[in-house]
């Protein structure tokens, strides 16, 4: 029920609507903290994709949308057994699916905290990847853009679809080894901080930055820490924070995100 889905902080799952019908046709819909579970929701050999892995899709498919969405759309010029308004299928739109790449996917929406959404007109899929604390990267079709979506960020309370594909489990990953550079340039309110990337440790950097605090050991979850991004492409990093007040004590820590997860200097 709405109320238990939205006090849950670990795996759960759903069929939109509470339907088992929809369920069947469209596959559940899990909770981002069943796609970062350190069980494993994809059978043996099998893992949950990568932000990486979809953006190596998204690359071999020209970046079009309609290679990667199922064919099947009421009205759908194709024809055949693409021309349908039978479960699962495509609210019909000019940019309709061609299926080409094989992938299929279907528009199975997505559950909010207490509420359901665009089931027919969006597929969402969970990746493995964090971007910022009890937050993770997702993959986006809908059913009006040619062009497929691969930069959104959610809170992992919500309920997406996800795809498995073959090979090793990213959550078997090591985080990456990185160092805090002792801020300069300070003055009553702001300091020039960052950090360096030792090692990715086999696994691509998706974020990095700098995160403070007036307690010890800030993390990207502590109330109260503050963060500034700063890029995920260079190895050594640097930028202005501010907002600092003076006569305090602040820590910092610099960061960085990869598929198994938010490593600190």
């Amino acid at each position: 029920n709405a109320n238990s889905w939205d006090s849950m902080m670990g795996p759960a799952w759903a069929s939109y609507f509470d339907s088992a019908a929809n369920g069947i046709a469209y596959g559940e819909l899990y909770s981002g903290y069943t796609a970062t579970d350190g069980r494993g929701v994809c059978p043996v050999g099998w893992r949950v994709p990568s932000k990486t892995d979809f953006d190596n899709l998204i690359v071999a498919v020209s970046n079009s949308a309609q290679a990667l969405k199922s064919c099947r759309t009421p009205g759908s010029p194709l024809g055949g057994a693409c021309d349908t308004n039978v479960a699962p299928y495509w609210k019909y739109a000019s940019q309709y699916g061609n299926d080409s790449s094989g992938f299929s996917a279907v528009p199975g929406g997505q559950r909010y905290v207490s509420s359901w959404g665009y089931l027919t007109e969006s597929s969402y899929l969970w990746t493995s990847t964090p971007s910022l604390s009890d937050n993770n990267y997702y993959f986006q079709l809908t059913y009006s853009s040619s062009l497929p979506g691969n930069t959104n960020v959610s809170a992992l309370n919500y309920g997406r679809s996800i795809r498995c594909v073959k090979g090793e489990n990213p959550l078997n990953k090591t985080l990456a080894t990185i160092t805090t550079v002792a801020p300069t340039g300070i003055t009553a309110n702001t300091a020039t901080a960052g950090g360096t990337v030792v090692s990715d440790n086999g696994s691509t950097i998706s974020n990095k930055g700098v995160v403070w605090s007036e307690q010890s050991n800030p993390t990207l979850s502590n109330p109260g820490s503050s963060l500034k991004y700063m890029g995920n492409m260079s190895t050594s990093f640097s930028g202005q924070i501010a907002g600092l007040w003076a006569g305090r004590t602040y820590y910092l820590r610099a960061y960085a995100i990869n598929e198994a997860g938010i490593a600190y200097g």
